[in-house]
């Protein structure tokens, strides 16, 4: 299909202005990176640091509350990198940010109204833990496989919660798609998700997920 006219002139309507680093969006904050890493001891890694700040949704305000402890849990290991950029982020906080000045796009934000682009599809959310060989034994799975749900696999989902430390993963190519347009937009609720969900914590927890992960989709559908 064609573009909207309104993404159209989103993408191309711009114009050069100082942005506040806590206005700062995700993209701003890698082309900072770019600058403030581009030489010393960060030869050769600015690529990859830049990819954690990426798939952490790291913000400008989101930028101005990291500590050296959270960029090291980011990935970032080399505690000398970790203390490098945290020195770097408090420079930034005090309006000095050695002499580096990020500009960004005067985006025409108020042309996407909500509801521009609308996903439909059912939202779905995974279920991740590290099991024992006990466990994956008892319910007859093999490590690193994939296979439909039978009725002797229905228990595992209150086992896994029961016993194991898991983490909830909101998933599904039509959720993935809203979360990732909101996302590049930038732009609060342009891109609303209408799925079916039945009502209750499971619920709770993919809209949970998506506002922490900034995708800013609303889920809606029937309850």
């Amino acid at each position: 299909g064609t573009v909207p006219r309104t993404i159209t002139r989103y993408r191309d309507i711009c114009a050069e202005e100082m942005a506040s680093p806590q206005d700062w969006s995700v993209q701003d904050v890698l082309d900072w990176l770019d600058k403030a890493l581009s030489s010393g001891s960060f030869n050769g890694h600015v690529e990859t640091y830049k990819h954690f700040f990426a798939s952490h949704f790291i913000d400008g305000a989101s930028l101005l509350e990291l500590t050296p402890d959270m960029i090291r849990k980011m990935g970032i290991h080399a505690v000398g990198h970790a203390l490098g950029i945290a020195r770097l982020i408090s420079e930034l906080k005090s309006g000095g940010g050695s002499g580096i000045t990020v500009r960004r796009s005067s985006l025409i934000r108020t042309e996407l109204p909500e509801g521009l682009i609308l996903c439909m599809g059912n939202p779905l959310l995974d279920i991740s833990a590290e099991v024992s060989e006990a466990f994956l034994q008892k319910y007859e799975v093999k490590p690193n496989d994939a296979i439909l749900c039978e009725d002797k696999h229905k228990p595992v989902y209150v086992e896994l919660e029961k016993n194991f430390a898991v983490s909830y993963i909101a998933g599904g190519s039509t959720q993935n798609t809203a979360r990732i347009i909101s996302w590049m937009l930038q732009k609060k609720k342009c891109c609303p998700l209408h799925g079916r969900g039945r009502q209750g914590r499971l619920r709770e927890k993919v809209e949970r997920i998506c506002c922490f992960r900034r995708c800013r989709c609303p889920l809606h559908g029937d309850r």
